[in-house]
């Protein structure tokens, strides 16, 4: 029978047969005990053996003295098949297409489990390094039980395991070469002389110099390491002193403090004009694409860590898929490592342990936030994640360095509290998405709206209150240091802005739509008075990139409120819409020094609401007919904000504040 068309066929009679070579395709044989007796059969018309030597005499002469002993094992392994293929189809370096497979299944089964036997028995120095370990990925699975029956009858103890390990990570970083520019070296060496050449005039191998590193490196870990704090900073400064840091992830860490960097920083990069930090947060993040798009880096621990980090990229309005893009890469790296797997491990150590733990719930926290981001579902279905870890501070002990003064070691407090809130804050809005936007609604969802609702108000009395927080604040610091407790306050607020307007705009829980209407519209003035008061100190800035969707989702609430877009009605809304729209808009543009993207939103939702205040003003005056002697009939309009070239509007372009459009399909989170 053909494996290929899986049909009758006259294999047994011509190669290829008659349907496979009609359609291009090479045979596969697939033999079976009911075809024994043809086979059997077959084989009395097979060439005789003169004719065999002869026919491999002239294929040995046509390909010279090059591997004539490999030729010839194929060439007898043909002759048992019984099939006849003409000499110029056999290749050397390929394997033969009619070797056939064992008759039944289980003698293969057999003997891979042998082979794995004679593997583990053997006290290989590959198997003995530390970076690999045995894992149990399931009781249910296949192969823990053959690992358990390797124990039992080869030790005949039921508490020892023989010291097999699966390695988590490449070949090379078993031998011990673990250091980067091994991996690059070995990485590039595998490369066509044309991709060298391409990747060498990128410069993607070149890092600046000592001084501008430094100070890059140092602008990282104060305004970007505590909002995402996926490095290993004492693993880090580690092997910036050996020189063996990954090129990619330095890259990665270099565009995100590119935002932050002042201008003699930007000036000393000179890159582009050498004015521009966008200019140079592009630079890094091209060669950091092109590092990963060329597998230049093979270690996935800090494949994972750079993905993540360049979600948080986000230049231009056409650039929505940028983050998608990395989380989908960073989460194939994750699954592939087993993070949301129950491992039942040999070798792992207490770091290896806690080190996993935190690169697992932080790719679960940055999902949840780059699909409020660019409204797109969540990458990893919750049925595939088996581990029930919480965000603990012990997680992150290693991503701090150990404090020298007393000042120092009161920020590293802050700064750990910090981290562990806030990665419980961004799990805690992956629970809020699953339960407000599941594609498929369960009878139990008011019990989970409850339970969201009881963590609301458990975490408003664990996050300072703004009056605290505000008082927390020296008027002349400019540290990150005492916007921790603001930012924590406004992820809060955050989170409840996206589970009330989940249930606002999604009709769900109608006999509460009033209270929920009011919660909604209560809780983004309470975000619109936190941004304030980080917009007294200066502090807008030097926040991270969520705050920027944060401020647009608030915006979007805004604008339908007042588009008269609820059962509130306009007259009882004792709050001056409009006026908080436009403190929006100016914060917002305030951020565009450190985040572009933020002045594409401030000038969207500023044309957002002068295209609404028009529909407004002409309800108002259906309802409320001018009188002729008015001004209102002959009073000319403003014209409508005018927009940048590279941000189109078209007629649909107040759907982007409508919640349906953000996440289409119905918002299919798993």
């Amino acid at each position: 029978m053909c494996h290929s068309r899986r049909v009758k066929c006259d294999a047994l009679d011509a190669y290829p047969c008659t349907k496979c070579k009609n359609a291009n395709l090479r045979c596969v044989l697939r033999s079976s005990r009911r075809r024994q007796n043809t086979i059997r059969r077959h084989r009395s018309n097979e060439p005789a053996a003169e004719h065999v030597h002869m026919e491999f005499e002239t294929f040995t002469n046509s390909l010279g003295s090059r591997d004539s002993a490999s030729a010839q094992s194929r060439l007898t392994t043909r002759s048992y098949s019984g099939l006849s293929l003409p000499p110029h189809e056999i290749s050397v370096n390929t394997p033969t297409a009619y070797a056939t497979i064992d008759s039944t299944t289980s003698e293969n089964i057999d003997r891979a489990i042998s082979h794995v036997e004679s593997q583990s028995l053997s006290a290989s120095p590959r198997m003995q390094s530390r970076h690999a370990m045995i894992l149990h990925l399931d009781e249910k699975a296949a192969f823990p039980h053959v690992l358990h029956s390797m124990s039992n009858s080869n030790f005949g103890d039921d508490n020892v395991v023989p010291n097999h390990h699966l390695p988590l990570r490449p070949d090379h970083a078993l031998n011990n070469s673990t250091n980067a520019p091994e991996r690059y070296s070995k990485a590039i060496s595998q490369l066509d002389t044309s991709t060298r050449i391409f990747l060498s005039d990128q410069g993607v191998l070149k890092l600046p110099r000592g001084s501008i590193t430094h100070a890059l490196l140092a602008v990282f870990f104060k305004h970007v390491h505590p909002h995402v704090p996926v490095v290993d900073k004492a693993a880090l400064v580690r092997d910036y002193s050996a020189r063996t840091c990954s090129p990619l992830l330095l890259n990665s860490m270099f565009a995100l403090a590119s935002h932050f960097a002042d201008e003699g920083l930007v000036i000393a990069v000179g890159v582009g004009t050498g004015s521009s930090k966008g200019e140079m947060a592009d630079h890094f993040v091209q060669k950091a694409r092109l590092l990963a798009d060329f597998g230049l880096e093979h270690d996935h621990e800090t494949q994972l860590v750079s993905f993540l980090l360049l979600t948080q990229m986000w230049q231009t309005w056409t650039m929505e898929r940028n983050p998608r893009y990395w989380i989908g890469r960073a989460m194939n790296v994750g699954v592939g490592m087993g993070l949301f797997r129950r491992v039942h491990t040999m070798r792992m150590s207490e770091e290896d342990v806690l080190r996993r733990s935190r690169l697992a719930l932080l790719l679960l926290a940055c999902d949840a936030m780059t699909a409020t981001e660019v409204g797109s579902p969540m990458t990893l279905a919750e049925e595939d994640i088996e581990l029930q870890l919480h965000a603990e501070r012990r997680y992150f002990e290693s991503c701090v360095t150990s404090p020298i003064t007393p000042s120092a070691a009161h920020y590293q407090s802050a700064e750990l509290d910090f981290m562990t809130t806030s990665l419980s804050l961004m799990l805690f809005l992956r629970e809020i998405l699953r339960a407000v936007y599941a594609a498929r609604p369960v009878t139990t969802q008011s019990a989970a709206l409850n339970v969201v609702e009881d963590k609301l108000r458990h975490y408003n009395t664990i996050v300072t209150p703004l009056p605290l927080a505000q008082q927390q604040i020296p008027p002349d610091d400019s540290s990150p240091h005492p916007i921790f407790s603001l930012l924590l306050r406004l992820r809060l607020l955050f989170n409840r802005l996206i589970f009330y307007r989940g249930i606002v705009f999604g009709r769900i829980r109608h006999e509460k739509r009033i209270y929920d209407e009011e919660a909604l519209l209560v809780t983004v003035v309470d975000i619109c008075e936190v941004v304030r008061y980080l917009d007294s100190h200066q502090f807008l800035p030097i926040c991270p990139g969520w705050t920027t969707t944060a401020l647009f989702h608030a915006s979007a609430v805004l604008l339908n409120f007042y588009a008269g877009k609820s059962s509130i009605a306009a007259s009882d809304i004792a709050i001056d819409l409009p006026t908080l729209i436009i403190q929006l808009i100016e914060n917002l543009e305030k951020m565009e020094e450190t985040w572009n993207f933020a002045a594409w939103i401030g000038r969207a939702v500023r044309t957002a609401l002068d295209s609404v205040k028009r529909k407004v003003d002409l309800r108002q005056q259906k309802q409320n007919p001018p009188t002729r002697d008015g001004d209102s009939l002959g009073a000319e309009r403003d014209p409508l904000t005018p927009l940048s070239a590279d941000m189109p509007l078209d007629n649909g372009f107040m759907d982007i504040f409508d919640w349906h459009a953000i996440f289409p399909d119905g918002i299919p989170f798993q």
